[in-house]
């Protein structure tokens, strides 16, 4: 077992704190303190995808299914966007990064790092069901006993991710899990509704419990929007056109499948 408390180094300002480890992630993430709003939060390098999609989804039902948004901050002369830190007073956070969709790039990027992303998650789960693994950990009495990493994710076989999600999830809190997953999905198309051309390229599911304390709750989120639109229109994406897709609900509905009928996992028509 390894330990993964993390170790924590204080700066000039007792507001925010340097996290030196942390899991999946993308660039150094930051503990902060909102004193205003009197929360624990994440802070994570500014990306003005992710900022406007937060400012605009916290005014739809999804904000149900978002980590509450806590505005920006600037650290060391760069911005930081501040989102909840979910797993706040846990002290054996028990965490899964799972990565959705079918497109993890940008409108109008390079094809030299659209082929490169392409070929990064060829032979993984994300291709044909829109899910795979980024981290997941299982921890107790403060370290990890379990993990899979993006490595694992990139290579993963459908069996082997069904059993990692299996090994994941306890029983007794599956009925929990797949109720929150629903919900995601329900009110994820529901935004989708209200704003036709969001796509969320490169989102997570974030699925964090405390496994020294069962009775709390499980929290289940959606997360990871710097590549998200709230109208691909303005970037010069088309709405009927597959190549736009984020195949996001059908990663979600995997899951969901995964726990309660494997035999109807889909796979993704427009390959």
């Amino acid at each position: 077992m390894m330990s993964d408390k993390p170790q924590v180094s204080t700066t000039n300002s007792d507001e925010i704190m340097t996290l030196n480890t942390q899991g999946g992630g993308h660039g150094q993430l930051l503990a902060a303190k909102n004193s205003r709003l009197g929360i624990d939060c994440v802070a994570k390098p500014l990306f003005k995808h992710e900022n406007h999609f937060y400012r605009v989804m916290s005014k739809t039902p999804l904000v149900d299914c978002l980590p509450q948004y806590c505005g920006k901050t600037v650290y060391n002369g760069s911005e930081y966007l501040l989102i909840e830190d979910l797993t706040a007073g846990m002290t054996s956070p028990c965490i899964a990064d799972l990565k959705l969709g079918t497109r993890s790039f940008e409108i109008g990027v390079p094809e030299s790092k659209r082929l490169k992303q392409l070929q990064n998650m060829s032979r993984s789960t994300s291709p044909k069901y829109a899910v795979r693994v980024i981290d997941v950990s299982l921890r107790k009495n403060g370290s990890i006993v379990k993990r899979w990493d993006r490595n694992y994710g990139k290579k993963a076989s459908l069996n082997s991710l069904i059993d990692t999600l299996n090994k994941f999830i306890p029983t007794n809190r599956r009925e929990e899990f797949i109720a929150k997953v629903e919900n995601v999905i329900n009110k994820l198309t529901i935004a989708k509704e209200m704003y036709p051309g969001s796509r969320l390229y490169s989102a997570s599911l974030l699925v964090c419990y405390d496994s020294d304390s069962p009775n709390s709750p499980m929290r289940v989120v959606l997360i990871d929007f710097a590549h998200a639109y709230c109208d691909i229109t303005k970037s010069g994406g088309k709405l009927d056109a597959r190549e736009f897709d984020d195949n996001t609900l059908l990663g979600l509905r995997n899951i969901v499948h995964i726990f309660n009928s494997p035999n109807e996992i889909e796979e993704r028509t427009n390959l």
